[in-house]
């Protein structure tokens, strides 16, 4: 970890060469401002998200019932406070965060809530707030938090319905083996086996989709190369949303009559997702790619 200062009346940053030359810190503390390598690149990845429009939604979450939803939350809650959707403020917390998380909370209070997200787990968030200014309430929704010492904490997050862009939060912490299987598109892998296309695809994708599935066939068929380039669609999401895709078809058994479908999201390298598919799209089975190498 590399640090430097600058000197009152100085231009220059000068390197503290004796915290700098040990390799081992995890973390800084300054007052009651914590430094990590990841909260530094979490507030950049969040100060990047300033400006972003919340992704449209596509079709409606189901409604929660808000008291009953907001009373089981309090009881089942490690910690719970209010936060301004709109601003992605923290107005209050309470319970006992220091003992799980390390901060105090006042040093949360005020802060910009995705400052201590996962980056990898900032989009759902920001959709999940968009769905909260459309009257909707969030229901265990899974994600991670940094603590003050770099680790990583899994919660479930439930949250109200805003009201002028305010909504209560209530946070469950996860312990490591109810950690949440990840997800593809919202979905667990297992719930997606049996989803066809009319579910997964925008009416404007739906024709184009198809046409790739038939040509596939056809190309299987006189026993020539199945699809040299990947093709774009949109992929309909759990919560509504949709995001952009990149598809390939890689293997078509005729007469099992299914085919491997490998799918990524664009501009998203890590993760390929792998489908296995029958001639008409709907979803045999599912995995990432990941762990079907790991």
């Amino acid at each position: 970890m590399k640090i430097t200062v600058k000197f009152v009346n100085s231009d220059k940053w000068e390197e503290l060469e004796i915290l700098s030359e040990e390799e081992g810190i995890q973390a800084i503390r300054i007052d009651d401002v914590i430094l990590t390598e990841d909260s530094i690149r979490h507030r950049t990845t969040s100060q990047e998200m300033h400006g972003q429009d919340s992704p449209k939604r596509i079709r409606p979450l189901e409604i929660t019932d808000g008291s009953a939803h907001e009373r089981e939350s309090f009881f089942d809650s490690h910690f719970y406070g209010m936060v301004d959707v709109i601003k992605r403020r923290v107005l209050n917390i309470h319970g006992p965060l220091q003992d799980h998380l390390g901060f105090d909370p006042s040093v949360l209070t005020g802060r910009d809530f995705f400052e201590f997200i996962h980056p990898d787990d900032i989009d759902k968030i920001r959709r999940s707030f968009s769905s909260l200014l459309e009257g909707q309430s969030v229901v265990d929704l899974h994600h991670r938090v940094i603590s003050n010492h770099g680790e990583y904490t899994h919660l479930s997050m439930s949250l109200s319905q805003a009201q002028d862009g305010i909504a209560a939060f209530y946070l469950k912490i996860l312990e490591r083996q109810e950690a949440p299987q990840e997800t593809i598109y919202g979905y667990l892998p297992d719930e997606l086996v049996g989803l066809t296309p009319k579910m997964l695809l925008p009416k404007q994708n739906f024709s184009y989709f198809q046409g790739t599935l038939r040509n596939a066939k056809i190309m299987a068929e006189k026993k020539k190369p199945i699809q040299e380039n990947p093709i774009r669609y949109d992929r309909l999401c759990a919560d509504g949303s949709s995001v952009r895709v990149l598809g390939m078809i890689t293997q078509c058994d005729l007469s099992q009559k299914k085919m491997r479908l490998l799918e990524r999201e664009v501009g998203e390298m890590r993760k390929v997702i792998s489908l296995t598919i029958d001639f008409e799209g709907k979803i045999l089975g599912c995995k990432i790619l990941e762990d079907l190498v790991g």
